[in-house]
């Protein structure tokens, strides 16, 4: 039965993953199809004892583009949240997200998130200069820079 289930959720988070830079396959279908299969995936994701970071992780950047195509920018945000603190490899700084955090004064904390990276040394020295940029368009949009 495991098997099935582990099956299930990889086609489920790759009908997800798909999504990715891909504005017309997101717009083809509803919100509420996005909604439903997000959710499907987050309760098979738990039972087969995937926390939620980790099914976030593996769908980062679909989710941030589904989200904000739909306007759901608190769900954006917190994406990018979770991909800035555990993704070592780049983050994905959406601009309609990054002008909602900044109206909701939430840009810090995102800054934040890449700067501990930096700081303990998670990043790889070939991508600091990468993450650093992160920060720069942050403060940039914040108007801190």
């Amino acid at each position: 039965m495991r098997n099935i289930t582990e099956d299930y959720y990889e086609f489920i988070c790759k009908i997800i993953s798909f999504a990715h830079c891909k504005t017309s396959y997101i717009q083809y279908v509803t919100e509420d199809f996005w909604t439903t299969i997000i959710n499907k995936c987050y309760e098979v994701g738990r039972k087969l004892n995937y926390s939620d970071k980790e099914i976030t992780c593996k769908l980062d950047c679909a989710l941030i583009d589904i989200y904000s195509y739909y306007e759901m920018y608190d769900k954006a945000y917190e994406t990018t949240l979770i991909m800035a603190e555990l993704n070592y490899h780049w983050v994905k700084l959406d601009d309609k997200t990054l002008h909602w955090a900044k109206t909701q004064y939430r840009l810090g904390e995102l800054e934040n998130a890449i700067n501990k990276q930096l700081v303990n040394h998670t990043i790889d020295y070939d991508l600091r200069a990468e993450f650093q940029g992160y920060i720069d368009k942050i403060k940039s949009i914040r108007g801190g820079f």
